[in-house]
């Protein structure tokens, strides 16, 4: 009996084979018939895992992301204590294709991306920034609390760690040992926790960039919305001469300390992608860095942007237009510096009560009654006594 079993199992491995041969020369129906035929029958788990995994990367080719994520997603959700390769990487999958569809897909059973706020204070007075708006004290967030949080993220496959909100992170007197401790816990699970900084470039210096490189950090994010002249306008406090300088000095002491793997982007809001004072931003920094992102206003929290002509305008809800539909929003986890679940940039106050960390894990607030009827409330775009919403562009046509 044993023998015909790992006979089978053996020709099951020989068919996936097949499939995927077939699927390689461009016979995708015959391929995935035949990858939906062993899936259904191996009694090994292993070649189940990955008969499934190769029919959710199909379905992705083909545009079909929403009946990928539902492929993937039981495969993501096995138990951590038997998941094998290809459970991981349908995990990763699924959180990733989460962070783009948001509420139109079911949600993994924890967040693909939770945002603390490691400070809410902030050595700028930008125009555009809800800081404004915040009702809110002062502070910043506590070693334990920051423990509890990364030791949680880092067990969890598919997780990234962001480390910033209403604030400049490179305040917080302990940042530098945060990044330390997020480098030693970040491999409990077998897909490393990414984590990353998204910070205004005033504090980077080239001491405190080999200090933070040294620690493990590889993803910064640099805010800047303008080129000299306009930043200061659009960014009070701000000297574009003493960022720039920054920004080149952090990829110079990356390359003598022989690192290869850092990835900087440079992020500037904006309403016109296209036009001749974005291709000049665009243009300066293309080479330097990774990534240049043009980051649409309409996309973002804010209160006001740098217009293509120049001028700084304001944005946020029409006055008299009834909210519109689904904002989008509900793919991620913000934790303010006191320990606060919030649900998204636009709860400022963490009016949308969803508990403290101090009170709950993480994965209890993701999972909470509260965070289902914000979530149904959401998609029903029904904003009725939600301060916070009704106060968002994003709510609003």
């Amino acid at each position: 009996m044993t023998q015909a079993l790992d006979h089978d199992v053996a020709g099951d491995w020989g068919v996936h084979q097949q499939a995927t041969r077939l699927l390689e020369s461009g016979a995708i129906q015959e391929g995935v018939r035949l990858l939906g035929d062993v899936a259904d029958r191996t009694t090994d788990g292993l070649l189940r895992s990955m008969c499934t995994y190769n029919l959710g990367e199909v379905l992705e080719s083909l545009g079909q992301i929403d009946e990928a994520y539902q492929t993937y997603y039981p495969l993501a959700h096995a138990s951590p204590t038997t998941r094998n390769e290809f459970d991981h990487r349908a995990r990763v999958r699924v959180m990733d294709i989460f962070s783009t569809r948001a509420l139109r897909v079911t949600p993994p059973d924890f967040p693909p991306k939770v945002q603390i706020e490691i400070t809410n204070r902030c050595n700028l007075r930008c125009v555009m920034c809800t800081r404004h708006q915040m009702q809110r004290p002062l502070g910043d967030l506590g070693w334990e609390t920051f423990q509890r949080i990364a030791d949680e993220c880092s067990a969890e496959t598919g997780c990234v760690l962001s480390l910033y909100f209403l604030g400049e992170s490179l305040l917080h007197a302990n940042f530098d040992q945060m990044v330390r401790y997020l480098e030693r816990v970040r491999h409990r699970s077998p897909v490393p926790l990414v984590y990353g900084l998204q910070t205004n470039g005033t504090l980077l210096t080239r001491r405190r960039a080999r200090v933070l490189l040294a620690s493990g950090l590889r993803e910064i994010g640099i805010s800047l919305d303008g080129l000299s002249g306009d930043l200061e306008r659009v960014r009070p406090g701000a000297s574009y001469e003493v960022i720039e300088r920054n920004v080149l000095g952090l990829l110079e002491t990356a390359g003598e300390m022989g690192i290869d793997d850092l990835l900087v982007d440079i992020c500037k809001l904006c309403d016109d992608p296209h036009s001749a004072e974005a291709r000049r931003f665009v243009e300066h920094w293309q080479g330097k860095v990774r990534n240049v992102h043009l980051m649409h206003i309409t996309k973002v929290e804010g209160l006001s942007y740098l217009g293509a002509d120049g001028s700084i305008q304001p944005v946020g809800p029409k006055q008299h237009s009834p909210p519109r539909a689904y904002c989008g929003e509900g793919s991620r986890l913000l934790i303010h510096w006191n320990g606060d679940f919030a649900f998204c940039c636009s709860d400022i106050d963490g009016e949308l009560k969803l508990g403290n960390i101090r009170d709950r894990s993480i994965r209890e607030a993701w999972n909470s009654s509260e965070m289902e009827d914000l979530r149904g409330r959401m998609l029903a775009a029904d904003y009725a006594g939600l301060s916070a919403c009704l106060r968002c562009p994003h709510s609003y046509s």
